[in-house]
């Protein structure tokens, strides 16, 4: 499941700014082919320089929207988390200030126990914080450089792809688009194309492996965090079970005789 979603994602954060973008993209390759037919050398530098630029923005824009995505998931895990815990926390709490009116009053020795274990899991927390935040950003780091290597890859392997079905040729007549596909594949550099996209297509799913290896990294380093928070939670909450209800305290204080 978690490999059909990470895939799903990934071909997403791809190509939609592509798709959005095409019409643009193949007036320039019109362009180009239409120039290359008329043997103008420079509008065919320039229409390719046009392309290259093209890609290159795309490229960029398509990285900083999944890096934005993988930011503000990560975001909002930690907010969920946090949410969840506050919450049952707080109807924990209410249990034991119940508990209080009935039960006895805690000894001091409990008090030492349960201070000494908030002090131990705040230790814990705080270096388990530390770690995992340079951890998942270090991640993070690798993951936008592998997402910048797959679009570089499938940028070529779409463009080889494209042209080796004749699919650039969509406003020309059916004939026409026979007759060029066939000169393409009769060309010995159409031989070489299919090789590179062959071998594009193994490196992209290699590159993809790899990511998804340090997304689970990822997820391990939240987990830990997550423990953490855990930890602190049941220690914190241990203290609140100590605690006399809110208005015995405020009794207690009017009369100028507060207990341990």
């Amino acid at each position: 499941m978690r490999d059909a979603t990470f895939k799903v994602l990934s071909a997403e954060a791809q190509l939609v700014l592509r798709f959005l973008n095409a019409e643009i993209r193949w007036s320039v390759v019109d362009s180009k082919d239409a120039a290359k037919r008329r043997k103008d050398i420079p509008e065919v530098v320039r229409c390719k320089e046009r392309i290259d630029q093209f890609d290159k923005e795309v490229t960029k824009s398509s990285l900083l929207r999944t890096m934005n995505g993988i930011a503000r998931a990560r975001g909002e895990l930690r907010k969920i988390v946090v949410e969840e815990l506050l919450e049952l926390a707080m109807l924990q709490a209410a249990l034991k200030w119940a508990a209080w009116k009935v039960g006895d009053r805690a000894p001091v020795t409990a008090w030492i126990d349960v201070l000494e274990r908030c002090a131990e899991v705040d230790q814990m927390f705080h270096k388990a914080r530390r770690f995992g935040l340079e951890d998942l950003d270090m991640v993070v780091g690798v993951v936008s450089t592998t997402l910048g290597s797959m679009r570089t890859i499938h940028d070529s392997t779409l463009t080889r792809a494209i042209k080796i079905a004749g699919k650039d040729l969509a406003k020309m007549d059916e004939a026409a688009q026979i007759r060029i596909v066939d000169q393409r594949k009769r060309e010995p550099v159409t031989a070489l194309m299919m090789s590179d996209t062959l071998t594009g297509v193994k490196e992209a799913q290699l590159a993809a492996r790899e990511m998804l290896k340090h997304l689970f990294l990822m997820e391990a380093s939240l987990g830990e965090l997550l423990k953490g928070v855990e930890s602190r939670h049941r220690a914190y909450d241990e203290c609140a079970a100590l605690l006399p209800p809110e208005d015995e305290v405020v009794e207690r204080e009017v009369f100028g005789r507060f207990e341990v």
